[in-house]
């Protein structure tokens, strides 16, 4: 927990380059994207938004490699990956 979140996504890619699992990372970076979210009121949604219900179980559906492709897409755009870290957090 005294890593930063860049820390931990370093740590996460060279976990994934050697075939271990990094479920454990991934758990401590949806912990804390859920505390964001909260300290910012961004869940509950806004109108018209999906729930974190609805947005876990669109997610379960998807593939680990698009998972894994959504995380790098929503990072570079500086939004939160709380539901798509929650769910790799369970698949490793």
């Amino acid at each position: 927990n005294e890593l930063s979140d860049n820390d931990i996504r370093s740590t996460i890619r060279s976990r994934e380059e050697e075939d271990k699992p990094s479920g454990v990372a991934y758990r401590v970076l949806a912990d804390r994207s859920n505390r964001r979210a909260s300290a910012c009121s961004i869940d509950p949604p806004r109108p018209g938004r999906k729930t974190y219900g609805e947005r876990y179980a669109e997610t379960s559906s998807i593939s680990t490699s698009d998972i894994r492709a959504k995380i790098a897409e929503r990072e570079a755009q500086g939004k939160e990956c709380g539901v798509l870290y929650r769910i790799m957090s369970e698949r490793e």
